[in-house]
């Protein structure tokens, strides 16, 4: 029932942005959103196990009305995962279709779980959030995301 819920909300959400586009002749402006890159003291990934079935993506969402990136990144990580993060930098971004048609510019950041005890992480309504070995994983990864994820842990 959730996945359902969450289908219809990902199509309005789609077919708003479409009739906008239209509307405006096609200047309507990309959502905008954050992403996580988060590590624990083993290597791992904090990944969710997508709910629409996408694969496994990084923890973040859409920015809400006058808030920083900074605190949604924080707000979306604790949302979806149950773990607090502190920000160690900002990676870059990514631009591009997250959904079909949907177009959205996600700023992405490198965070650390606050505290090493914290509970394992949780289920949301966006999917299972769990710990993942990389070279395990990499052909789930969803959308672009191996963009930036290979370069950060090439460089670590």
């Amino acid at each position: 029932m959730v996945k359902l819920g969450i289908r219809i909300l990902r199509w309005l959400l789609f077919a708003t942005q479409r009739l906008l586009n239209l509307l405006t002749l096609g200047n309507w402006p990309s959502a905008v959103a954050t992403c996580a890159i988060i590590t624990d003291a083993e290597g791992r990934l904090l990944l969710l196990d997508r709910a629409d079935g996408a694969g496994l993506g990084l923890p973040g969402g859409f920015i809400r009305q006058r808030e920083r990136l900074e605190d949604a990144i924080r707000r979306e990580v604790l949302e979806e995962t149950g773990i607090e993060v502190r920000i160690v930098r900002c990676l870059g971004h990514l631009s591009g279709p997250r959904h079909p048609g949907v177009a959205c510019v996600d700023v992405v950041y490198h965070c650390e779980p606050i505290a090493e005890n914290q509970a394992e992480p949780k289920r949301g309504l966006e999917g299972a959030a769990g710990w993942h070995r990389y070279e395990d994983v990499q052909q789930r990864l969803a959308y672009d995301y191996a963009e930036v994820v290979e370069p950060f842990l090439a460089g670590q």
